[in-house]
């Protein structure tokens, strides 16, 4: 894996739509779901956001702070990522090449062994 692992934890009594990069990502009533820890602890501001403005709107005398909230809902982070050599775009385009060279030399022998099926 690429990164660190975090669960989040939907503790809202409802559906929670977070969002990152414009991808929406959907959490059920008292869903955890595993997250690369940087999109984790984006979704869970949101949230966190989402509960405190509420809570402040019911004007809850023991509310918990923005910060606790989210605590709350991350849990602790799982050390999932591998180390890997960050390419440089050189290295990129190289790698890129060579593996559509293989996607075509595939391609290739598919094609030889349909004509030869049908001879």
């Amino acid at each position: 894996m690429k990164y660190n692992t975090r669960e989040v934890t939907n503790i809202l009594d409802e559906t929670f739509v977070g969002c990152f990069n414009g991808t929406e990502i959907v959490f059920e009533i008292e869903q955890k779901r595993a997250l690369p820890s940087h999109i984790a602890e984006h979704v869970a501001i949101q949230l966190a956001t989402l509960v405190y403005s509420r809570n402040k709107k019911k004007k809850e005398k023991k509310a918990l702070s923005l910060g606790e909230i989210r605590d709350s809902i991350l849990g602790p982070e799982i050390k999932t990522a591998t180390l890997q050599k960050e390419l440089t775009l050189a290295e990129e385009i190289k790698q890129h090449e060579i593996s559509y060279q293989k996607f075509l030399e595939k391609k290739r022998r598919e094609e030889i062994l349909k004509v030869a099926e049908n001879v």
